[in-house]
């Protein structure tokens, strides 16, 4: 699964979060050979007649019906990227969906807890979670999301990474060549 969102409608927007997810859909589908790839951003086409614009109610729905029942098995690999928003609040790491208003955290934007929940009931040997989102909008807090994210998703089975350099793509995709490709197999 890959998510991108560049326009946001109570956030700053963002440049290239919806071209890394494209680009993470082409490399997966084309490099690493997933079979099939899920892709919300701004702009992406219907799903079984359903919208992919990565709203909340998209992607929890998609998060609930998909993940309902085990639909891989034994030696196969789940991958989660979400290149966008990430808030960190009340002590919890949140995804901010293009919907997500930073006044209303709890009830606009998605707990990461709950997305590294539903990834493991897929049935996948390997669920990894790539996180491009540590941004914290206008907060000088010095702490985005990630160390609480990191821990609840070791503690579920779910292989957890954190793309928070400056950097392109193509540099998070040596990333994935060095450390996450054997992974896959």
């Amino acid at each position: 699964m890959a998510i991108g969102i560049n326009q946001y409608d109570y956030l700053q927007p963002l440049n290239y979060a919806k071209r890394d997810a494209l680009l993470m859909q082409e490399f997966l589908s084309n490099e690493a050979g997933f079979e099939r790839i899920f892709f919300f951003s701004d702009d992406s086409p219907k799903l079984d007649g359903k919208s992919t614009c990565p709203t909340r109610t998209n992607l929890l729905r998609v998060l609930r019906q998909l993940f309902d029942k085990l639909f891989m098995g034994a030696g196969d690999n789940f991958w989660f990227f979400f290149s966008g928003h990430g808030i960190r609040y009340a002590d919890r790491d949140y995804l901010m969906p293009c919907d997500g208003d930073p006044e209303d955290i709890e009830n606009t934007a998605i707990a990461i807890n709950f997305v590294s929940e539903r990834l493991r009931r897929c049935g996948a040997d390997n669920v990894v979670l790539i996180l491009d989102a540590c941004r914290n909008e206008g907060k000088k807090t010095g702490e985005g999301i990630g160390r609480q994210t990191a821990e609840e998703a070791r503690q579920q089975g779910v292989i957890s990474f954190f793309l928070v350099f400056p950097s392109s793509i193509l540099m998070k995709l040596r990333l994935y060549n060095k450390v996450l490709l054997p992974l896959r197999y």
